[in-house]
């Protein structure tokens, strides 16, 4: 005869192997208020943004019995599970057989194990509603600290890719705050930057008058800069001065901080392909480095996080700009006196390559994060 359910569900869960920590703005400060999630169990972090979140070990019964946790119970998707004689308490069976010792086994059966050091956890933090970010470890631990963006600014619009785990970065230059994802073993900043770059004032007090403006908004809207981000000219994107137009000034390969926050610098076009062979090479990774909307069109998977939005171009010569289901992006390397590396990709086909172009043409930017 098998057991009663009430009998199952009527023990109490013995709470061990806590995972508990601090979740803090990029600042800092502690947060009240975010949810820590691990499977079906949750909790909300306290007026000085700690939090436990209690796993359980074992199932002590009213009477005082205790059933055994290696024969009967298992943490499966973040919450626990129950067997007897070889089924679950929803009477579900699992394969091979069962262990010694187990009451009511049955040969082909197996009853849950309990979890082995070798399973891991998902904690997911939202804030507001809003999944900000996501931190996979192995077995129990405590004291982890999670940085969350409070101000999260709107998407503009075009959804991000809910299964990706992004990161937050704070540019302490003007207070802005931008989404990063990690491809490989690198990070990447997963929007464009939207800083203005401003040239200091001239000895006399006077403003610069350069051949090209270091940083420009698309078609000077600030609604657009918000969702796209400046676009730089490939010496602004450098930090290099005006006359770097039409003469060589960084004739080495290497990275360089340009005007990316402290502990970024702008990428090599060997660090772009490097993202390209991920995404399954030149001529697919086009779709895949792609944001899922904002691109007419075309069907975008995003499945790595890059959300590489039309951004579009302007080329200075003819004074316009252009969107065209375009998104260019300035790579570190000069190439010559008037020419730079550059990487982009065009709506009307599913490859994301490079090229090299003119230093006045205008084009977005991503900033990789520094290694150690």
């Amino acid at each position: 005869m098998k057991p009663s359910l009430a009998l199952l569900l009527a023990p109490t869960l013995a709470l061990a192997g806590p995972f508990s920590g601090t979740v803090v703005s990029l600042d800092g400060t502690p947060v009240v208020g975010a949810t820590i999630k691990a499977g079906t169990d949750s909790v909300t972090t306290t007026a000085n943004g700690t939090w436990t979140l209690a796993r359980a070990s074992g199932i002590a019964s009213r009477s005082g019995k205790t059933i055994s946790v290696t024969s009967h119970l298992t943490v499966e998707d973040g919450h626990p599970r129950i067997s007897f004689g070889g089924m679950d308490i929803r009477g579900r069976s699992h394969a091979s057989a069962s262990p010694a010792g187990a009451k009511g086994g049955v040969e082909g059966r197996q009853a849950i194990t309990g979890r082995t050091s070798a399973e891991r956890d998902t904690l997911r933090v939202y804030w507001k509603g809003k999944r900000l970010t996501v931190l996979t470890i192995p077995g129990d631990t405590g004291s982890i600290t999670f940085k969350i963006d409070t101000a999260w600014k709107d998407d503009g619009g075009i959804p991000w890719n809910p299964r990706i785990a992004y990161g937050s970065l704070l540019d302490a230059r003007d207070g802005q705050t931008y989404r990063t994802v990690e491809i490989g073993a690198r990070t990447w900043m997963a929007e464009n930057l939207n800083h203005t770059v401003k040239l200091p004032l001239n000895s006399d007090g006077s403003t610069p008058k350069p051949y090209l403006p270091p940083s420009l908004m698309y078609d000077n809207n600030a609604d657009s800069a918000k969702r796209y981000g400046m676009m730089y000219p490939w010496n602004g994107a450098m930090n290099l001065p005006d006359s770097c137009h039409n003469k060589v000034c960084a004739p080495d390969s290497h990275s360089r901080r340009g005007i990316c926050p402290s502990g970024w610098s702008v990428p090599k076009g060997s660090q772009w392909d490097s993202v390209m062979n991920l995404a399954g090479g030149l001529e697919h990774a086009g779709t895949v480095l792609r944001s899922q909307s904002g691109w007419k069109g075309t069907f975008n998977t995003d499945s790595l996080g890059l959300r590489l939005l039309p951004s579009g171009y302007r080329d200075d010569l003819k004074k316009s700009y252009s969107t065209s289901g375009y998104a260019g992006f300035w790579c570190s390397e000069e190439n010559s006196a008037t020419l730079a590396c550059q990487r982009y990709s065009y709506v009307n086909n599913t490859w994301f390559g490079g090229d090299i172009y003119d230093k006045t043409f205008y084009y977005s930017l991503r900033c990789l994060k520094d290694t150690p």
